[in-house]
Formats: C-alpha cells, structure tokens, sequence
C-alpha cells in the first residue's frame, strides 16, 4: 500500500518526512521511502506572502494549507512539528501517532559570542514568542525580536551581520545541516519549550480509512502522547495561543509524568512557573490542574502583560 504524506515543502520537513518512512520501516517493514515524486509522499507547497508590517507569519498558516490537502484528498496523512498544531482539537481532524524520538531543546546560534557575551542591544532573532520573551529574560538589554523563516533563513542574517545571534530548536538545527560558528544548546530551565517541541506528529482524517488509521497508529508512542498531551492540556487551560509567552514539558518516569509549565510576560520581566507530577494514565488531568493553579496567581492576566 502506497501512503501519501503530506507535508511543508523545505528542507527540514523534508528530514523530518524521512525519518517517518524509517519509522515505519521499523516498525512494519514497509517500504515507504521518503522521496517525493515516488507516490508515498506528497509535497504540499505552502507559499506565504509576508505580511506588509514585516511581521512574523504564523506556523498555523502553514499547517492549516496542510489539513485543506489532507481533508480534500490530496494525501492519507500529513506530518507535522507537534509545536505548530493548533491548540483547539479539530473534530474532522485526529492525530493516530506522535513519534517517539524526542529532542526538546533549543540552541542558541551566533557567529562567535555566547549569549552573555553579546554587545547591549545586539539583535536576536527567533521564530517562536514563547521562546523570545525567555530568551529576553535570560540576558537583559538584548533586542529579542520574532521573525518568520526557515532555520537557515534565519541564520542567514547572522553571516550577513543583520542579526547578532538566533535561537532555534535544536532538532530542526539537526535536520537542516547547517553549522553555525558558535552554538550553545539551552536547558531546559533556561527556556522551556513550546508544548510538543521535537515531537512529530501524524494526523488524518476521523473519517480515514481503517486499514490505513491502523498502519500509522502503529508508530504511535506512548511516552510522546502521554508528555504531549499534558503540555497541550495545559495550553487549553490557560486559553494560550502561539502568541502568547506560555511554555510547557513534560518527562514521564515510570508511571509518574512530571509537567513544567511557564507563563511569562512578554517583554520576559515577570515570570510564573508550575511544576507538578501526576499519573501518566491521566495526563488531561495533570495539564488541565496545572492551568487551574497558574489561573489562580494571575497566569491570564501576566501573559497579556507588556
């Protein structure tokens, strides 16, 4: 059986797609080689016009261009970064797999310093707002700024000397091959990931085929969808967007799930952190109580706050 997957027409969602098809040869011993044009993946072009204000275009654009091509038949399945999925559940719409390998962290890029050596006022670019408000908090007196673009487009700017430094996920670092001059990977308590960060997921439609829904579930991971599922609770819970400063991860242990949850203004100068653990059987629950607890110490109010 032929699968056709849709996806972002770049370089890292190219990576990404053939690291699916080798999950599924794993996994089944299929052979589902990730090579468009050979009918087991299918290219979706998504060209975004920017907007006139210079402003950062929104991933969910990209992804919503993807669900039209899978709802109106053009692929089985699309792949996506699980970070870019919108926060709402899709009715039409159901994600049968997250994959198991998982690289959360993000990498701050320059072309020498590190990011307690950049010069006042030096600009830093990065693609994500939850991720610049932190960043922001990291080292005060920086211009941290959200911009639109592929991983090499950013770092671009830093050898055209637009930009002094960018921060990207390290995973989708990984799969676009390129080698900045300095690079220095940033913990996880330094900047907490957007919820589903390094996770792809595979989604069709409630209506797919059954044959077809039992093939991709198989490469579905427990731990994934366990981890995901609380950090998207969370999301839900504080009615947080991608706009808006709020990250969360979490990490199973045995039958235990631990939730870090941040909220922060979005300039970065406040902060709110929850870290709570609860039963990986029920990680709706531990998200959605986490949200209630940040709810409480005035989560709604900071992250709309300047």
């Amino acid at each position: 059986m032929n699968l056709r997957f849709g996806m972002r027409d770049d370089v890292v969602s190219r990576a990404r797609a053939t690291r699916v098809a080798d999950a599924f040869r794993s996994a089944l011993g299929a052979e589902l080689p990730a090579r468009a044009g050979e009918g087991e993946v299918v290219v979706v072009p998504v060209t975004v016009e920017p907007e006139a204000d210079g402003a950062a275009v929104d991933a969910g654009v990209f992804v919503a261009a993807l669900r039209v091509a899978l709802v109106s038949g053009e692929c089985d399945a699309v792949i996506h970064d699980a970070a870019a999925l919108p926060i709402e559940e899709n009715s039409e719409l159901e994600v049968v797999a997250y994959l198991p390998t998982r690289e959360p962290r993000l990498v701050f890029c320059s072309g020498g310093a590190g990011l307690g050596d950049l010069a006042e006022g030096s600009r830093v670019i990065t693609a994500d707002a939850r991720v610049a408000a932190q960043v922001a908090r990291l080292r005060e007196g920086l211009v941290v700024q959200v911009a639109s673009g592929a991983v090499a487009t950013l770092l671009a700017g830093i050898e055209a000397g637009e930009i002094a430094a960018a921060v990207v996920p390290l995973a989708d670092l990984d799969l676009a091959g390129v080698e900045p001059p300095f690079v220095s990977i940033l913990s996880i308590s330094e900047v907490v990931p957007a919820a589903g960060q390094g996770v792809v997921a595979i989604e069709v439609r409630e209506d797919a085929p059954e044959d077809i829904a039992a093939i991709l579930s198989a490469v579905d991971d427990p731990e994934a969808r366990a981890t995901v599922t609380a950090e998207r609770a969370a999301m839900r819970g504080l009615a947080a967007g991608p706009s808006d400063p709020v990250s969360a991860y979490a990490t199973l242990a045995g039958d235990d799930l631990h939730l870090h949850v941040r909220v922060t203004n979005l300039s970065g100068t406040l902060v709110l952190n929850d870290e709570s653990t609860g039963l990986a059987a029920d990680p709706e629950f531990l998200g959605s109580n986490a949200a209630k607890l940040l709810i409480g110490r005035g989560a709604a109010r900071l992250m709309r706050t300047a």
